[in-house]
């Protein structure tokens, strides 16, 4: 008899990309919830489901932007961000 313990693969130590998603409500026809990183604690609040989505996408192309806080909507990293009016 052949001991399939020794073919048994081991899982990975650290698993990578995996999301608790929780929606606490909806309003509008769109999800408001929370975002929670499984690997490393970090909670984000989204506020309709294409934030969802963006958050989700960006942990997966850039992870390291999301988890330190940075947003990609923010206006001094828009190319498309109107310019500022002064009214003196």
């Amino acid at each position: 008899m052949k001991d399939i313990s020794s073919d048994k693969k081991r899982a990975p130590n650290r698993v990578e990309n995996v999301f608790v998603i929780q929606i606490l409500g909806q309003e509008h026809e769109t999800w408001k919830g929370r975002v929670l990183w499984a690997d490393t604690g970090k909670t984000r609040y989204f506020r309709s489901t294409l934030e969802l989505f963006k958050l989700v996408d960006g942990a997966l192309n850039d992870e390291s932007a999301l988890l330190t806080g940075d947003d990609e909507d923010k206006d001094e990293d828009r190319e498309d961000s109107a310019p500022e009016v002064n009214d003196d």
